[in-house]
């Protein structure tokens, strides 16, 4: 699923880049989007643990 979402998300994300260009020319408001998309991520995987998995030491 992970994966999936992440070429869905690269395909979108480029495509809507064009057409940001497309109609003003610029990448300054795709650039600035992409910044703020990047950092929402990142805000919402920062509450994410990993749980510990219980080892058996061999003796």
């Amino acid at each position: 699923m992970c994966f999936i979402s992440h070429q869905i998300g690269g395909f979108v994300g480029a495509w809507v880049r064009g057409l940001i260009f497309e109609y003003s020319s610029r990448y300054g408001i795709a650039f600035a989007a992409t910044v703020l998309v990047g950092f929402t991520a990142a805000a919402l995987n920062l509450p994410v643990r990993i749980p510990r998995v219980a080892t058996v030491s061999g003796g």
